[in-house]
């Protein structure tokens, strides 16, 4: 019983994750497909796209989306 409490508890206090995509270094893919593929992408998080600092940039890739609720 005090087993699944804590596995209980563990699962309800964990937060959204927050993942950034964007072109070289600095952030946490270079690709969308690869941080939706990514283990520890889950339902909830969050993926934000960046531009090259501010200049635009285009990403070239197919992308399928195979989680739920993701922003």
């Amino acid at each position: 019983m005090l087993v699944l409490f804590v596995v209980l508890v563990s699962i309800s206090s964990s937060s959204a994750a927050e993942w950034t995509v964007g072109p070289g270094g600095g952030y946490n893919f270079t690709s969308i497909q690869a941080a939706i593929d990514n283990g520890s992408t889950v339902s909830g998080d969050t993926i934000t796209v960046h531009d090259d600092g501010g200049n635009p940039y285009t990403y070239h890739e197919s992308v399928t989306v195979n989680k739920t609720n993701l922003t």
